[in-house]
């Protein structure tokens, strides 16, 4: 249960690199397009997400029958290291794409941002913008849980 365990942080800590890392790509594309996501999305991925998927990480049960190795136990080793710059780059990837296709979309109008009073910052949440950005970080987030939860040989 040693090794399960070991594994079982690596993953949580994994998860939270690629949160922190993921959410600093979304805040990138809410600058760029000058546009702001609304509090319930906030709400619901710091709060709800984050809370259940570390949950639900570490309470995942140890295989039946566990390899003779050992997990990776370095924070900074090559093999976590290069798992998260992976998955990063394959959520980026999707994310990027999913961008390009709202853009290129016919009926797409971009937000006016500039046109907005700083007083109401909330009516920056309400475009195709924020839908498309929260659409396309939530689902690759998910999958990087569950590939990290689910996808070891100790788990």
């Amino acid at each position: 249960e040693g090794r399960a365990t070991l594994a079982t942080s690596i993953a949580s800590y994994k998860f939270l690199i690629i949160y922190g890392q993921f959410f600093s790509v979304l805040k990138l594309a809410c600058f760029y397009f000058g546009v702001v996501m609304c509090n319930s999305a906030y709400i619901l991925i710091d709060t709800l997400t984050i809370s259940a998927a570390t949950a639900a990480m570490t309470l995942c049960a140890p295989k039946k029958l566990l390899l003779p190795r050992r997990p990776p136990s370095s924070l900074l080793g090559s093999a976590t290291v290069g798992s998260v710059i992976s998955v990063q780059l394959v959520n980026t990837a999707f994310f990027a794409l999913n961008l390009l296709l709202m853009t290129f979309d016919n009926g797409y109008v971009s937000w006016p941002a500039e046109l907005t009073e700083g007083a109401s910052w909330w009516l920056l949440a309400d475009n195709w913008e924020t839908t498309v950005i929260f659409s396309s970080m939530y689902l690759p987030f998910l999958a990087s849980c569950a590939a990290f939860a689910i996808g070891s040989a100790f788990r």
